[in-house]
């Protein structure tokens, strides 16, 4: 990765982050259908810039995503930790916000996040 990339990898991230903890804990069920109730700590991510397209501080698209998430899951007596491998299906196309000095998701409607892991 490019070093200036690696330089933004922090503030690009952390939208994403978000991204990945506000849709799972809104109505996500994994992969043996139960629902997620809340993320534990931040979700850990690969992520790969395209950077023939991106410039900094201008437009950041990034082709993939996955994660490893802890989770706390929904049973009918309780609740559990569990984890989800996630991916998303679509690139993220992040541009910079110079007001709030933070990358804005700009396609957040358009992705979806696959859960990937064993049943």
């Amino acid at each position: 990765m490019n070093e200036l990339f690696k330089k933004e990898e922090e503030r690009i991230g952390k939208p994403i982050r978000d991204f990945i903890t506000n849709r799972l804990t809104n109505g996500f069920k994994n992969i043996k259908g139960r629902e997620i109730l809340r993320v534990e700590g931040s979700p850990l991510l690969d992520m790969h810039i395209n950077e023939k397209e991106s410039e900094i501080k201008d437009l950041i698209v990034i082709d993939s995503v996955s994660a490893n998430v802890r989770v706390w899951v929904k049973f009918s007596d309780g609740e559990s930790n569990d984890y989800v491998a996630i991916s998303i299906n679509k690139s993220f196309r992040l541009t910079y916000d110079f007001q709030v000095k933070e990358y804005q998701i700009e396609n957040k409607e358009n992705i979806v996040i696959i859960d990937n892991s064993r049943y």
